[in-house]
C-alpha cells in the first residue's frame, strides 16, 4: 500500500514538472537523476514514466533515452487545432445545458486570473489558465468530450505554460491562443 502511494506521488511530482516546466519540453530524463531529486528508489520513478508515456508526457526512444515530450510547429497547430474544435462545441454544449453555473466558473477564474496578473503570480496563473480550459468541458455534461480532451489536455497545459515561461509574462496565453 505504501509502495502504491509512493508510485502515485511521484508520478504527480514528475508529472507537475513536466506541465510546469521545471523538466523543459525535450529534456533527456535520467532515472538516477530524478531518484535523488524525489528521494526515491529507480522502481516508483520507472512505474511514473511509463504512465507519462502512456499520456503522451515522455517519448522513450531506443538507443537515445527518455526524453519530455517536445511539438514541432506542425504539430503544435495541429494541438492547437483540435483543442479549438472540441472547446468550441463543448462551450456550445456547456451554454445549452449550464448556462448561469458555466458563467459563474468563468467569471470566478477570470476574477483570480486579474489578481494574478496584477501580482504576476505566473504559477497560479497557469493553473487558472488550465482550470478555465477544464471547465468548458466539465460543463458540456458529454463523457465523450471529456475522454477526448483529455487526450490533449496536459500536453497543451504544457505547451502553454512553456510558452509562458519562454516569454516571462501572464499575458502570453491570452494574446497567442
Amino acid at each position: 500500500m505504501a509502495q502504491d502511494l509512493l508510485k502515485d506521488v511521484v508520478y504527480k511530482r514528475i508529472r507537475e514538472m513536466i506541465i510546469y516546466g521545471t523538466l523543459p519540453m525535450g529534456s533527456k530524463l535520467s532515472e538516477t537523476v530524478l531518484a535523488k531529486r524525489l528521494e526515491a528508489t529507480k522502481a516508483p520513478i520507472r512505474d511514473a514514466v511509463k504512465r507519462l508515456q502512456s499520456e503522451g508526457l515522455v517519448q522513450i526512444k531506443p538507443q537515445s533515452g527518455t526524453f519530455v515530450f517536445s511539438l514541432s510547429q506542425t504539430e503544435f497547430n495541429e494541438l492547437l487545432e483540435f483543442r479549438y474544435y472540441i472547446e468550441s462545441q463543448a462551450m456550445q454544449l456547456s451554454f445549452e445545458k449550464n448556462n448561469k453555473a458555466l458563467c459563474q466558473s468563468i467569471r470566478y477564474i477570470l476574477d483570480k486570473m486579474s489578481v494574478c496578473m496584477e501580482r504576476n503570480g505566473t504559477l497560479e496563473y497557469l493553473g487558472l489558465d488550465n482550470e478555465f480550459h477544464q471547465v468548458l468541458i466539465d460543463f458540456c455534461d458529454n463523457a465523450y468530450f471529456a475522454q477526448a480532451y483529455a487526450l490533449i489536455a496536459t500536453r497543451m497545459a504544457t505547451a502553454r505554460n512553456y510558452l509562458v515561461v519562454t516569454n516571462s509574462t501572464c499575458n502570453a496565453p491570452m494574446n497567442s491562443m
